[in-house]
């Protein structure tokens, strides 16, 4: 997505998280998918990454949640082990 690279936050973490259908058709699309975008900003920056969330045409709906210092040792212990099986998997 072009609205990290110009903000320049670093982005730890893409994560597609699914498909799914809507109850509704709202501008006629009747389905669409997740994402997931861990990334490291000041407060200040997160209003204007919302402000370019609102102004895409192409994302219906976001949530903006400060994680925990609980959540973010979890997704990196998440990230590490996804990683170790990828190498394996390379190697086997």
């Amino acid at each position: 997505m072009r609205l990290f690279s110009s903000t320049m936050v670093p982005r730890l973490c893409t994560v597609k998280t699914g498909d799914y259908a809507n109850s509704y058709i709202p501008s006629k699309k009747s389905t669409g998918f997740y994402n997931l975008f861990e990334y490291l900003a000041p407060g200040d920056l997160i209003a204007k990454i919302e402000i370019q969330l609102k102004r895409d045409e192409r994302v219906l709906r976001f949530l903006t949640v400060k994680l925990d210092k609980h959540a973010i040792a979890y997704n990196e212990k998440k990230r590490r082990n996804k990683a170790a099986e990828a190498v394996a998997e390379k190697e086997a």
